[in-house]
Formats: structure tokens, C-alpha cells, sequence
């Protein structure tokens, strides 16, 4: 608060009190009865109002973080099984200042197990191109843009954080950007969808931007119409981005390859 303020601002609920803080998340004035029953969040204040509005979620940690005896395999599909089957419980009760190692390995298998799945289309592509192509250029070609999957997945998973926690923080998410990376990290899930033949790829990019919806409001502690902006906002700028590739792609390869 400046000193220099011409008007002593009053409490949002005591109008005849002064105020001497403000609200972390709306920005109205406490008084000193106000802040002393206002949440503390990450070292902000939360007003009554506002926590009214985002109540404190009880957490429980994944079994892919809490074990418990049981070896790694059983507990990532029980992960699996969790955010698939019943995310809304899952993002829900996702602990959002946990560890970030163990979620990012969680998504780094998930996209692995994917790729794996998507060799057949990949290789029936392949057969495709060659009596288009001469064979070796087309093969040095393919081995050319296999070494680049790995780096392009990294710095594609890396924009995904940053755009949906600043997403998330401008319709006023609370949480930090290591929550946002967990709940990104656990909506890889969708990413063993690209084992299924032909609608693989289309389905795991529909349940990823459903997981990102569920997961990335939930750790912010969003509203439900913030939530449902958020998701608005976030499926529109994904297929308009997917468009504009589509038409660049359309302007510079052959309409045969592009059908």
C-alpha cells in the first residue's frame, strides 16, 4: 500500500475500519480482523470471499509418487487407470507443490509407449512414399526426422507448460508453474491413445486438451467459468494453430501427399 495514498482505503466488509492489506487474488482491502481470518497462499493473502469461492482441496498423492511397496509398473498404471477413468478426482486431489522429477517421468514413458504404438502407421506411411521418392534420400530423410522427435517433443512439452500457466494465471490461477507442469505432466496419459490404429492420433490429441482442462484449472484452483474459459480459450487457439499448419503444409507439399 503507498503512503502517499490521498484516501485511507476502507475494508471490503467493514467499511468504517482501515484497511492495511489486500486481497492476493481480487485485491480488496482488509482490515486487521480480516487478515487475521484470511488464508495465507504461497505467502499471499486470501480473502474470505475468495476462499469461499476456491475452498482448500484435500490432496492425495498418485500412487506413481506414493508407491507404498508396490513396484513401478503396478503404480503407473494404476496412475494410468486414475486420470483416464476418473480425472476430475485425480487433478482434483493432485498435491500441486509436489515432486516434479517423478511426474515428468511419468509423461516421458506415457509419449514413449505412444510413439512405440504410432510404428505401424508410420512405417505404411513410409511404404507409401517411397515408389513417390527415391528410396535412400527418403530413408536418410526418415532417419533424419527420427533424431529430431525427441528435441521437438521436449520444446514442444516446455511451450505447453508456459502458455497454460500463463493462461491459467490471467483468468487469475493461483497456483505456481511447478503445479501446472505436474498437471501437464499426468495429462500425457492421453498419449498411449496413439497405439489405437487410425483414429490413435485424433484421440489422444481430444483426451490431452480434456486432461489440460481438467488438470491445469484444477492445480490454479479456477472457478468452474474460469475453468470453462479456460478450456474454451485453449481448444480454440489449438485447432486454429492446427489449421494454419495445415494450410502452410497445403501451399508447399503436393496435394497428393497432403491426401
Amino acid at each position: 500500500m503507498k503512503p502517499d495514498t490521498p484516501v485511507n482505503p476502507c475494508c471490503y466488509a467493514h467499511p468504517n475500519r482501515r484497511a492495511i492489506a489486500v486481497c492476493g487474488n481480487c485485491g480488496a482491502f482488509l482490515c486487521p480482523d480480516c487478515v487475521g481470518k484470511s488464508a495465507s497462499a504461497g505467502g499471499e493473502l486470501i480473502c474470505q470471499a475468495c476462499r469461499a469461492r476456491s475452498p482448500r482441496r484435500e490432496t492425495v498423492a498418485p500412487p506413481w509418487e506414493d508407491r507404498r511397496g508396490t513396484g513401478p509398473v503396478r503404480a503407473f498404471f494404476a496412475t494410468w487407470r486414475a486420470v483416464v477413468f476418473n480425472s476430475r478426482a485425480f487433478f482434483h486431489t493432485l498435491p500441486p507443490d509436489g515432486p516434479v522429477f517423478k511426474p515428468v517421468l511419468y509423461a516421458v514413458i506415457c509419449i514413449a509407449i505412444g510413439l512405440v504404438g504410432a510404428i505401424p502407421a508410420a512405417m505404411q506411411s513410409f511404404a507409401a512414399l517411397s515408389s513417390m521418392f527415391d528410396p535412400s534420400l527418403l530413408a536418410a530423410g526418415t532417419v533424419f526426422a527420427l533424431a529430431l522427435v525427441p528435441p521437438l517433443y521436449a520444446v514442444g512439452f516446455v511451450v505447453t507448460v508456459v502458455f497454460l500457466h500463463l493462461l491459467a494465471r490471467g483468468l487469475g490461477g493461483t497456483g505456481n508453474l511447478f503445479a501446472t507442469l505436474r498437471a501437464v505432466s499426468y495429462a500425457q496419459s492421453a498419449s498411449i491413445a496413439e497405439v489405437i490404429p487410425i483414429i490413435g492420433g485424433l484421440l489422444a490429441l481430444l483426451l490431452r486438451l480434456f486432461f489440460y482442462g481438467r488438470g491445469v484449472p484444477a492445480v490454479h484452483n479456477l472457478s468452474p467459468f474460469r475453468s470453462f474459459s479456460f478450456y474454451l480459450i485453449l481448444t480454440i487457439t489449438t485447432f486454429g494453430l492446427i489449421y494454419i499448419v495445415f494450410r502452410f503444409a497445403s501451399s508447399v507439399l503436393p496435394t497428393s501427399l497432403i491426401s
